[in-house]
């Protein structure tokens, strides 16, 4: 199974229970280039010159799934439901997160974030869980 097989099991499975709203994130390189040196043929080709790299979407490390988990708050709390974000790093079995991913995750549970690598949709909700063990 591929990581993409498993981010969509683990977003229908925490959807389903109702534990987070999760998001993919995405991210690319393409390439770009001024107006007059983009040309269009006929047949479908597009041709840059003088072409750049830029890179779009999250930062180096960001995890594969992320959005937020409701929780209740007490009634010394004002009894109020506030969003806490979570962050899911996908891996296959076997398959373990780069250090900038590592560094990404353990700076969002450190500021109090529900945040982990999964392999699978009960491992992602154990890391929603607000029980569980580090």
């Amino acid at each position: 199974m591929q990581e993409h097989d498993i981010q969509n099991l683990i977003r229908l499975h925490v959807s389903k229970y109702g534990l987070a709203t999760l998001f993919r994130g995405n991210v690319g390189q393409a390439y770009t280039g001024n107006d007059g040196n983009i040309i269009k043929k006929a047949d479908g080709t597009v041709i840059i010159k003088n072409a750049r790299p830029f890179k779009s979407g999250l930062p180096v490390g960001w995890p594969d799934l992320f959005g937020f988990r409701l929780i209740e708050i007490t009634p010394e709390m004002v009894g109020k439901e506030l969003p806490v974000f979570c962050a899911i790093e996908v891996k296959q079995q076997g398959k373990h997160p780069t250090v900038a991913q590592k560094a990404c995750l353990n700076y969002l549970k450190d500021n109090g974030c529900f945040a982990g690598v999964a392999t699978s949709p009960e491992e992602a909700e154990s890391i929603l869980s607000l029980t569980r063990e580090e």
